[in-house]
């Protein structure tokens, strides 16, 4: 009885430490490194990027002018903004990134905004 508790014990404790890298979250400072020197390098001075500080629930969307809307893809998103042309002034293109939280897989919407 006490060796079947032994091997049990020690299975769980296995299972667990396979597991716990799979619940990792992929915090807002990895997800902006990977926006910013990944995704975006070699434009960085070209354009003007925001983020929104909290991961946003997939539930949730993002309304646009005309009452237009984003609909995030995962479901929990760390969300940019990216502005092409910064001193344009209506109409240009930009980009939402969405960063999801548990994996770091990232998706990109173009637009062209106002419009």
């Amino acid at each position: 009885m006490k060796n079947r508790f032994r091997i049990t014990l020690l299975l769980m404790a296995i299972l667990c430490l396979n597991v716990s890298p799979l619940m990792a979250q992929f915090t807002s400072q990895q997800a902006t490194n990977l926006v910013l020197n990944d995704v975006l390098s070699g434009e960085l001075d070209q354009i003007d990027v925001f983020m929104i500080d909290e991961a946003q629930p997939g539930q949730s969307t993002i309304i646009l002018q005309n009452n237009r809307t984003i609909d995030l893809p995962y479901s929990s998103n760390w969300v940019y903004f990216v502005d092409n042309k910064p001193f344009a002034n209506w109409a240009h293109p930009c980009r939402f990134i969405f960063v999801n939280e548990a994996t770091g897989v990232y998706h990109i919407i173009r637009k062209l905004l106002p419009g």
